[in-house]
């Protein structure tokens, strides 16, 4: 009976590129001139280039491309706050009713007086109460502030719109410069009458 042959099968396997001694083993670059090295609980990359030193992983491979933390920051385009806790002391990141914030918006943002306030923004809102003349006979009104530009609108409403009141007049506003206005109300009988006004402008 005719002996049987085995068929052996040889794989090649490149085994010149793996070293291992008793804390590292190294998987090395076509070149030679870098590897993947794994310890005990360690791994990562390897240059014997010059100057020689550990390989960061590049963004576009899943790393920061980096070898220390702010270098990380630096590439994924993090700024100072990172590394800063919230608090409410200096050198911290402000919460949303940190003093610092509610001051900065309460007393340099917004500002106000008698009569006026200023939005962030420039927009200006002015209130009054006033006595103007009849027909013919406008009463030039100060503001309580003055506008920083022309273009600011006035709205008036009768002041003693009441079950006693005879009449219910309307007014004309006629603006003249940033800080006044000349007033009239639509009364015949030369007597005076009470106005509510709110200005609007910046």
């Amino acid at each position: 009976m005719p002996r049987r042959g085995r068929m052996c099968i040889f794989l090649k396997v490149g085994l010149g590129r793996f070293d291992q001694d008793s804390y590292e083993t190294r998987i090395w670059s076509p070149d030679k001139k870098s590897y993947i090295f794994i310890q005990n609980g360690i791994w990562g990359a390897y240059s014997i280039n010059s100057p020689a030193g550990t390989i960061a992983l590049q963004l576009a491979s899943g790393g920061t491309g980096a070898k220390d933390a702010f270098g990380a920051r630096t590439n994924l385009g993090l700024g100072n706050s990172a590394t800063r806790d919230i608090g409410t002391t200096a050198n911290t990141v402000a919460a949303g009713n940190d003093s610092r914030i509610v001051n900065a918006v309460q007393h340099s943002e917004f500002t106000s007086g008698p009569g006026w306030v200023r939005f962030p923004e420039g927009t200006i809102i002015q209130t009054g109460t006033i006595v103007v003349g009849p027909l013919s006979s406008p009463t030039a009104i100060s503001f309580p502030i003055p506008f920083t530009q022309m273009g600011y609108k006035v709205t008036t409403s009768f002041d003693q719109a009441s079950g006693s009141a005879n009449d219910c007049p309307s007014f004309a506003v006629s603006p003249q410069a940033v800080n006044w206005a000349y007033f009239m109300s639509s009364r015949t009988n030369g007597v005076n009458a009470g106005c509510n006004w709110i200005a609007v402008g910046k």
